[in-house]
């Protein structure tokens, strides 16, 4: 398995943690936050091959 598949799957695990852990909690705060950059990640990773890096961070969005 190369090291983009292994991410990918890894991903997949945290979200399917954070779904089955936090699944009512995952509509606000900081939880809500880190799962749609994980999920936003995930997709980027699935549709685009050419992707040489991708950062995944935390903190606020800009209102």
């Amino acid at each position: 398995m190369d090291k983009r598949m292994k991410l990918i799957q890894q991903i997949k695990v945290l979200i399917s943690h954070l779904e089955r852990e936090f699944g009512t909690k995952l509509t606000s705060g900081v939880l809500e936050l880190i799962y749609k950059r994980y999920k936003n990640g995930l997709v980027i990773l699935q549709k685009d091959d050419d992707v040489a890096k991708i950062y995944i961070v935390g903190g606020e969005e800009p209102i």
